[in-house]
């Protein structure tokens, strides 16, 4: 996350319980690895208004996704907790958080998608709107850059990775969230590697992250819906 705020957890988040928990000895070990859907024992406090309006982007970009058959997406979820001394005052938690709700937001409708997932030497780019570019009061708070671009290697796509920043209600934590991961086509190997876990490995066919493209996307949504408190 391309922010000046320590993260002290992070979670990538799929929807799926087949081998999706860290183990405690691990986290012992290493406090800041990175967990797993099994792993996220407390659900996601932030303003009822804003939770609504993450929840329909993610479910219209994983609706998206679908549609291209694509599979084994994320949402990273990182966590910073504030220390006492950190959170605002009762007089300044409102201009605070009338801040983070004008933070800019991106879909993956506004994709220029016009390349081969599979092929390399390609781009993807998320733009925001004309009006988001043009008011100078979306931008983001000055210690949330977003978005921020990952580079990956020349024979990899090169996609933005778009972070949305929220605060908790209580002001007591602050959460970073973006989709991760949406290159990976449903393709034969992928079919493969779901048969041998079913019928080989005896696995949990429900609990398995690799699904088909329409049932892996509404897991996801209904996944994600559930780590927000209504």
């Amino acid at each position: 996350f391309n922010t000046d705020l320590p993260i002290h957890e992070r979670y990538d988040l799929k929807g799926s319980w087949v081998k999706r928990k860290v183990s405690s000895e691990l986290l012992e070990r290493n406090p800041s690895a990175l967990r797993m859907d099994l792993n996220l024992e407390t659900k996601l406090k932030i303003d009822p208004l804003r939770r609504d309006d993450i929840l329909d982007q993610i479910a219209n970009d994983a609706k998206f996704l679908a549609k291209h058959r694509i599979i084994d997406y994320s949402l990273l979820l990182g966590v910073h907790k504030r220390l006492s001394s950190e959170c605002p005052s009762p007089e300044v938690q409102t201009s605070t958080s009338t801040l983070f709700r004008q933070t800019s937001t991106y879909t993956f409708e506004k994709l220029i998608y016009d390349f081969d997932v599979s092929a390399p030497k390609t781009s993807v780019y998320l733009h925001s709107s004309d009006e988001e570019q043009d008011n100078p009061m979306l931008e983001p708070p000055k210690s949330f850059s977003h978005p921020k671009t990952h580079s990956r290697t020349s024979s990899q796509p090169e996609i933005n990775f778009v972070v949305h920043c929220e605060e908790s209600l209580d002001m007591k934590q602050v959460y970073f969230l973006g989709m991760i991961d949406i290159l990976q086509l449903y393709d034969v190997q992928k079919q493969m590697e779901r048969v041998c876990k079913i019928w080989f490995l005896r696995k949990d066919r429900d609990g398995l992250s690799v699904q088909s493209p329409q049932k892996y996307s509404k897991r996801f949504i209904k996944y994600v819906a559930s780590i927000f408190e209504r």
